[in-house]
């Protein structure tokens, strides 16, 4: 893989581009993708993004959401737009395996393919050119240093800073992780010297809950939420039926998991979902010093970074309840 700043030249002529992110998009997988579609789109090129799955309700309310290709709901019109790229920008995704269904699409393209990414262990052999920063706060932080680098500050409208905002908000913990450095606030800095009203995306990334997903967010915490503070460690473990019950969607999770490292003493928590009935989506958290990315790839079949993480397991919700207990909660 080189240096992606050798893919500068490429971009001097007219190309077909495509850009794509992992399965289950969150708001750095969409905002990274789009704000440098309209970057791209700037400079004259045809750009098109596809998504493995949909984008989640909660952030559709970001600019040119609507663009977006959807792979599982139209498979054939991403194939036949990903036949004819001649570019391929993979980002906040390390393997072409997170990308589930497209794997092989992608895998099989004949594009020059590049990588921009924020986690460990890329497979750098897919990739022709690309950026792998696991220190970075987020692909969406990664994209703008990108930008900048190639162009210049110029080019920034506020749909562009609209969706890279979102996704450092989203990916950052609104700015409590330890990866939030001053860089990363100088770029924000930027925006707000930029015009970028923050609080309009705030109230929309968070005030904009359904009743029946605060009462879900409620019974959660109080039927399945289960702390071992010996150990230092919570988990929350979704049914199928909890989902039905209140009328929610798999992605009104998200943001669920944070609940869990709230309480005093707790350093690590994971959240389980299950998915059908023998599927279990877990999706880890801890604080400084816990690393919850080694369990997640270990006994997951996952990964991440060190303080948020997440994994796969195959067989029921309780099955995956006992796995954790054996692995990981032992007393």
């Amino acid at each position: 893989m080189q240096p992606i700043t050798k893919i500068h030249p490429l971009l001097k002529e007219v190309k077909n581009i495509v850009i794509t992110t992992h399965y289950g998009p969150d708001g750095d997988a969409i905002g990274s993708s789009l704000g440098l579609q309209i970057y791209l789109q700037k400079l004259g090129h045809n750009v098109v993004t596809i998504v493995p799955s949909k984008c989640p309700d909660f952030i559709e309310f970001l600019p040119k959401t609507d663009t977006l290709i959807n792979f599982e709901a139209m498979p054939l019109k991403a194939e036949k737009v990903l036949e004819k790229a001649d570019i391929l920008f993979c980002l906040d995704f390390n393997t072409f395996h997170r990308t589930r269904d497209l794997k092989t699409l992608l895998e099989d393209s004949y594009a020059i393919k590049v990588l921009i990414d924020h986690h460990l262990e890329p497979a750098i052999e897919d990739f022709d050119y690309g950026w792998s920063d696991p220190e970075s706060s987020s692909t969406c932080e990664m994209v703008y240093h990108f930008i900048v680098e190639h162009t210049k500050k110029e080019h920034f409208d506020m749909d562009m800073m609209t969706l890279l905002y979102t996704g450092v908000v989203t990916d950052t913990g609104s700015f409590r992780y330890e990866r939030a450095t001053g860089d990363l606030h100088r770029m924000i800095a930027f925006f707000k010297d930029s015009g970028l009203n923050h609080t309009k995306i705030h109230e929309q990334l968070f005030n904009t809950w359904s009743e029946n997903r605060l009462k879900f967010l409620g019974h959660v915490l109080a039927e399945r939420l289960h702390v071992f503070p010996n150990l230092g460690w919570s988990y929350m473990a979704i049914k199928e039926e909890d989902f039905i019950k209140f009328n929610v969607k798999k992605e009104d999770i998200e943001g669920f998991v944070n609940y869990g490292l709230t309480i005093k003493g707790i350093h690590s928590t994971v959240l389980l979902s299950q998915r059908g009935n023998q599927e279990v989506r877990l999706s880890f958290r801890s604080n400084i010093g816990y690393d919850v990315r080694t369990i997640a790839s270990t006994h997951f079949m996952g990964g991440g970074h060190e303080n948020a993480a997440g994994g796969t397991f195959h067989g029921t919700l309780e099955d995956a309840i006992n796995h954790l207990k054996q692995n990981v909660l032992k007393q």
